[in-house]
């Protein structure tokens, strides 16, 4: 039982390490004037597979859908995008 909760715990934290860095990542390249959408979740997925320590497909499917939620909330929630304004 500790075991999950561990394996599940440091997915989290992965996550969370990855969606905060692609978010950044994602803002920084957008003021050259790209825009990468898929990146935040990207790296929430690579953040989330490299700190845990088993195989889920319930936690795959999560990341994905947590990483469509980060690609498209700026968008939703703000009305723009990535895009640095100036």
């Amino acid at each position: 039982m500790l075991r999950c909760v561990t394996s599940a715990a440091l997915s989290l934290a992965g996550a969370v390490l990855g969606g905060v860095a692609g978010y950044y990542a994602c803002a920084w390249i957008a003021g050259f004037g790209f825009l990468v959408l898929a990146l935040p979740g990207a790296l929430l997925g690579v953040g989330c597979g490299l700190f845990s320590r088993n195989d889920s497909l319930l936690r795959g499917f999560l990341c994905g859908l947590a990483g469509l939620a980060l690609a498209l909330a700026p968008k939703l929630l703000t009305g723009s995008d990535y895009r640095v304004r100036g």
